[in-house]
């Protein structure tokens, strides 16, 4: 078998996640390696100290079993410390403040979320209707329950939750965010159907450690993959979401 038969097979077996897993483990330790980077003795004791206290380790004897029921030595689990110790430092040397501010900015809608109900009906007539008695002050909910075909909303009431503005599709995600909270809208005419939507809460993004954690870490995965390619294993983990 050649090499490029060695990949292909990797690429294409259900060993590839575990492979990439391996070689991600590499890059990690030779970027570790070109910057010089060490682990004191002092950092590993730390890393172990806070895992026994979060697994209720606190006898010798009692880690010793631990360690031993996952098959792996000591030595082991310091060489993994060491490797989480260093991709963290990675990620923070490679996706910096100024790289998650740009990837926010550039992609703010993706992070902005609305809390919804919505009725959706098959005509506009009934829609029309449907929206009269919402003004004259009928129960969203009540309506919802009588009406709507959304078979996943309407025994809740018609309450969609909070979702995404990037999933609710051009014509409404812009009445949505045009809106103010605890506005009603529609009838909307999307996907053949016509909606009537109860803004309740709008949640216009800002960069909060949270989301800055999450683009840190899509970033430094984006960053990995551009490494294993360039080093010739473009073996990828399935898309998921």
């Amino acid at each position: 078998m050649s090499a490029s038969d060695f990949i292909d097979w990797l690429r294409y077996t259900e060993r590839r996640a575990v492979v990439r897993e391996m070689l991600v483990d590499l890059v990690i330790r030779k970027a570790a390696l070109d910057r010089g980077w060490k682990v004191a003795d002092e950092e590993l004791q730390s890393a172990v100290d806070i895992l026994r206290r979060t697994h209720k380790l606190y006898r010798s004897a009692e880690m010793v079993a631990w360690l031993g029921s996952r098959g792996i030595s000591l030595e082991d689990l310091e060489k993994q410390l060491e490797l989480q110790n260093f991709r963290g430092r990675l990620q923070e040397a490679v996706c910096g403040d100024d790289e998650v501010l740009r990837e926010f900015a550039e992609n703010r809608r993706e992070y902005d979320r609305a809390r919804l109900s919505r009725i959706v009906v098959s005509e506009q007539g009934v829609a029309d209707e449907i929206r009269l008695q919402l003004d004259e002050g009928a129960d969203f909910a009540h309506l919802a329950l009588r009406y709507s075909l959304d078979v996943e909303t309407k025994n809740l009431g018609g309450e969609l939750g909070l979702v995404r503005r990037t999933s609710l599709g051009p014509t409404i995600e812009s009445a949505v965010f045009s809106a103010k909270e605890g506005e009603l809208i529609g009838p909307l005419s999307a996907d053949g159907l016509f909606h009537l939507l109860c803004v309740r809460q709008l949640l216009v993004a800002e960069l909060t450690p949270e989301i800055a954690s999450a683009i840190r870490g899509r970033l430094f995965e984006n960053w990995l993959t551009q490494q294993l390619q360039t080093i010739g294993f473009a073996i990828m983990l399935p898309a998921s979401e």
